[in-house]
């Protein structure tokens, strides 16, 4: 899955910080869909955290598809112990973000969630 996450995303960043990401949105449902099974949810999730590092990740939270296909099924509340470890990483990697997050129109809800 680490190799096939990015490849199915082709994320790209803004030039400017506050302009909109560019994503293949097909590609974000199959991951989306990917995330729903529980056999693939774990090691999907620990995909897409292990292959964008702490920018992209924060620009994803801001942009409406990948934070509702992408990252939204990984901040489900779970009891899976791998799952809740994998959310704890994310909190990690997105460390100092949580300002940027919190005014954003978008990424706000993620820290609703996450908190």
């Amino acid at each position: 899955w680490n190799k096939a996450i990015p490849v199915l995303l082709q994320l790209k960043l803004p030039e400017n910080r506050d302009d909109r990401i560019v994503v293949d949105a097909p590609g974000a449902r199959c991951i989306h869909y990917l995330l729903q099974f529980t056999n693939t949810s774990c090691s999907v999730a620990k995909a897409v955290i292990d292959a964008f590092d702490a920018d992209q990740l924060e620009c994803m939270f801001c942009d409406n598809l990948t934070s509702q296909c992408v990252l939204d099924p990984i901040l489900l509340p779970r009891k899976d112990k791998d799952i809740i470890k994998l959310q704890q990483r994310l909190l990690e990697k997105l460390k100092g973000s949580w300002i940027r997050l919190a005014n954003h129109r978008v990424g706000h809800h993620t820290v609703m969630k996450l908190f």
